[in-house]
């Protein structure tokens, strides 16, 4: 073979440019792994799968289990068999109902908690086609999923998306009057929630203790009860709702 033509039939982020044309950090990453594995005459997507990993698990360890239950995930060559085999390898949770890329669509409602420093992502995401996610983590372990959520999808409801829409274009003035950024000062794990009813964003430490952000969560409990009211988020982890 050619020394100056690399192959790249097993990549999903490299395409041989002389220069990483990313600028998110997971795929500037797999891309960097995927070059030098370009170079390492590996025969099968098994062989380059296994490279790959092993080449992004030298990485800072707060961040590669996550980037690790993406790649995998996302790897279209290898069988669900040998992609949880890899998995076990270096402690990935491999889940093939999960996705690691937030799914295209516009907002009706969104709810994250981060996890903090001693938690784990958590939230829901509902768009205006009815489709309902939930947030969750992208690693087992709350230090290595902060920051890098991963989504499920619980279902698609039409007639929700739109009761919900709705529901906030009706108090769209209440929606609008929330406090921006809602802190809490007695937390003390790090954990922020982000929130949003449509265009409408709120960010902070935020409970219902909270002066800043009891109008937030009660607003937030409105809309899981109406999303309850639809068969879904019956787990208490969903919302601040209460029945």
């Amino acid at each position: 073979m050619d020394n100056n033509v690399v192959d790249t039939q097993f990549c999903l982020h490299y395409h041989g440019e002389d220069e990483c044309p990313f600028r998110d950090e997971y795929k500037a990453r797999v891309w960097m792994a995927e070059l030098h594995a370009c170079k390492s005459d590996l025969g099968t997507p098994r062989e380059f799968l296994s490279f790959v990993c092993a080449y992004i698990s030298k990485w800072d360890p707060y961040t590669f289990q996550a980037f690790l239950a993406r790649y995998i995930s996302e790897y279209p060559e290898v069988s669900v068999n040998e992609k949880a085999m890899v998995a076990r390898t270096y402690e990935v949770t491999y889940d093939e109902s999960l996705v690691y890329e937030k799914p295209r669509g516009r907002t009706i409602y969104e709810s994250r908690n981060d996890g903090g420093y001693f938690g784990s992502n958590s939230g829901v995401l509902l768009y205006t086609d009815g489709r309902l996610y939930e947030v969750t983590s992208s690693s087992p372990e709350p230090r290595i999923s902060f920051g890098f959520p991963a989504y499920r999808l619980l279902g698609t409801c039409r007639e929700m998306g739109q009761k919900v829409k709705a529901y906030l274009l009706v108090h769209r003035t209440e929606v609008m009057a929330l406090p921006a950024q809602a802190e809490c000062w007695d937390i003390l794990d790090g954990a922020t929630y982000e929130i949003k009813f449509l265009s409408k964003t709120c960010k902070g430490y935020m409970l219902p203790e909270s002066e800043d952000g009891a109008a937030v969560v009660e607003m937030a409990s409105r809309v899981v009860r109406l999303v309850r009211s639809f068969g879904y988020l019956r787990e208490e982890q969903y919302g601040w709702a209460e029945e």
